[in-house]
């Protein structure tokens, strides 16, 4: 299993698909990223992420249930195998219109839902596998 880990933060870069090779993911982590891309530049990103999963691949979002999110996407890191933590740019909000379930499956088209969380710090987990 290769592991790819991009931070989109900033950008995403002119190919940020470059090195990887078609239906060669076998999952995509997109947490706290689609809260700050209108909703058609979300299901754009979604829709370019397709030919570079496996059949069976799956993708786990996190989305904020709450119309406040922080004003910067948060950035998690990895610490070692089984540990990771979350910086918190700012304790800044803004107001955004919340995801529907509707809007995420919307975004997602193409993914069929597996599991979905709500969580008591206001962030929805969906994950998806990905059908070919």
């Amino acid at each position: 299993c290769k592991m790819f880990i991009e931070d989109y933060h900033q950008g995403l870069s002119d190919d940020p698909f470059a090195g990887i090779s078609e239906g060669s993911l076998d999952a995509v982590l997109c947490w706290d990223m689609l809260n700050y891309l209108r909703r058609d530049a979300g299901h754009l990103l979604v829709q370019a992420i397709k030919p570079y999963m496996r059949p069976g691949g799956v993708i786990l979002v996190q989305i904020a249930s709450s119309q406040y999110v922080s004003k910067y996407p948060l950035r998690f890191r990895l610490i070692d195998r089984q540990h990771m933590s979350c910086e918190v740019e700012s304790s800044e909000t803004v107001v955004r219109e919340p995801f529907t379930s509707r809007a995420i499956h919307t975004m997602l088209e193409g993914f069929k839902p597996m599991h979905s969380l709500h969580l008591r710090n206001g962030l929805q987990e969906h994950l998806f596998s990905f059908l070919r």
